[in-house]
């Protein structure tokens, strides 16, 4: 399948970078980093964490992310001339997740009546995870557009 510029799109890239959201959130989630804050946050305990069915849980995560791994390959990888691949990412990655995001994971929270706390963690992990799947699409083989003649 070719992407938005005509690239032939790469997609062990895109699962692999669909994996990113899912590895960092087992990090940023866990007890010694942001867990207790947010387990907290909404009253949970680790016992409650542990109901409900993982495998629908985290077959839709990888759903989901994998259509962000999606878009992103497809839409705003490999425009060409930048000097630094890591300034393009951060670019895409910051100028998406703070201008459609952000204000939309904010506003849900908001509604949902989480404390600033919750809504920080939250906010603070799909950052870095938007931030980070947008680096590992920016940097797969393939990337860059074929120039055109």
């Amino acid at each position: 399948m070719t992407g938005y510029y005509g690239y032939e799109l790469n997609w062990l890239g895109i699962t692999l970078a669909a994996l990113t959201p899912m590895l960092i959130g087992m990090i940023w989630y866990h007890p010694k980093a942001f867990g207790k804050t947010w387990m907290n946050s909404l009253g949970f305990s680790e016992e409650d964490l542990k109901k409900g069915n993982m495998a629908v849980t985290m077959g839709v995560t990888f759903l989901m992310s994998f259509t962000l791994a999606y878009y992103f390959a497809m839409r705003y990888h490999g425009h060409g001339d930048e000097s630094s691949v890591i300034a393009h990412a951060t670019y895409h990655g910051f100028m998406t997740f703070g201008y459609i995001g952000m204000p939309i994971l904010v506003t849900n929270l908001l509604f949902e009546r989480r404390s600033w706390s919750g809504i920080l963690v939250n906010v603070g992990y799909w950052f870095v995870a938007v931030m980070a799947l947008v680096l590992v699409v920016h940097l797969m083989p393939g990337a860059e557009v074929p120039e055109t003649t």
